[in-house]
């Protein structure tokens, strides 16, 4: 309290700093106030006589009085209690933006991608315009082949997707592209994957052997474990994603022969250098052709090399 009258029977003490004066008061429970003024001078009981001068007058002084925490506590808590308030509303107010944006483009996605019909118990049917939305129209490409580029896509549940799209004008690549899904849809192996292929430049014996075990259980599943019997008629080592696990893929060219037959007649397909001898001599085929197939490339996992430099 500036330019105070100070109280009456006030209790020197021999202090030499405004510091050490508050501290005394402080340190001391009775005390209700304070002054210094080249001396320390402090209150303990009433203040009396206590009286303000103005601003024309002189000979006041400053009065330090000691309050409770509870009173200084009030004016604060209610400032608090307005940065509380404020950051709460601005928090609820981001937190439902951020709502109505996600739940705005969850709607989006789903009405442009519409819902999702199954066909045949296997498939799920897509739009084009659906597939240029998972694929950002398109724009990243892994793969490729004789028929057509594979895209990398993401389905509206966060899936991440291959998307072979044909080459336009290839009736061909249509027809090999159908019998493709269709045998693919049937089937469903760890070792039955469509991935990036790579060549033979491995050093390692352990994966060699991995390699050579996982296509075996591969095409052991098509051959025994299906519902029909598929000859996959195209065995070659090109089927290894990043960490040279083994998948079996390209079903463009396979066959699926009922259990009730045991070998079947067709034309001539497959990569030169894993063919068959039945392919030459006319016989029928069986899935011993895929085995043969399976054995050119153990002897090319072996050394390293390939047979052929076609």
């Amino acid at each position: 309290m500036p330019d105070m009258r100070l109280p009456v029977n006030p209790h020197s003490l021999e202090i030499e700093s405004a510091q050490a004066c508050e501290l005394a008061c402080l340190n001391n429970c009775s005390c209700m106030a304070y002054a210094y003024d080249g001396g320390c001078s402090v209150w303990e009981g009433d203040l009396l006589t206590l009286q303000q001068f103005s601003q024309s007058d002189s000979g006041g002084g400053n009065l330090f009085l000691k309050l409770s925490a509870s009173e200084l506590s009030s004016s604060g808590s209610k400032k608090g209690s307005l940065i509380d308030a404020t950051v709460g509303v601005i928090l609820g107010v981001v937190l439902l933006l951020g709502s109505v944006i996600s739940l705005f483009w969850w709607w989006w996605r789903r009405n442009v991608f519409g819902p999702l019909n199954q066909t045949g118990g296997f498939f799920v049917q897509f739009s084009y315009r659906n597939l240029q939305i998972a694929t950002k129209n398109f724009s990243t490409q892994i793969g490729s082949g004789g028929f057509g580029c594979v895209f990398i896509g993401t389905l509206p549940d966060s899936t991440v997707v291959a998307v072979k799209k044909l080459f336009e004008g290839l009736n061909r690549g249509e027809k090999q592209f159908r019998s493709e899904v269709s045998t693919i849809g049937m089937i469903q192996h760890i070792n039955l994957i469509r991935l990036h292929g790579k060549d033979l430049e491995i050093s390692d014996w352990k994966t060699r052997y991995q390699i050579a075990c996982g296509t075996a259980r591969g095409l052991t599943y098509l051959h025994q474990k299906c519902r029909d019997c598929i000859i996959h008629f195209d065995i070659k080592p090109e089927n290894l994603d990043p960490e040279f696990c083994p998948k079996v893929a390209d079903f463009g060219m396979a066959k699926l022969v009922g259990r009730e037959f045991s070998r079947v007649l067709t034309i001539m397909r497959g990569t030169i250098g894993y063919l068959a001898p039945e392919w030459i001599s006319g016989a029928a085929i069986t899935a011993k052709a895929d085995v043969y197939s399976y054995g050119m490339m153990l002897f090319e996992l072996i050394s390293g090399r390939r047979n052929s430099d076609l």
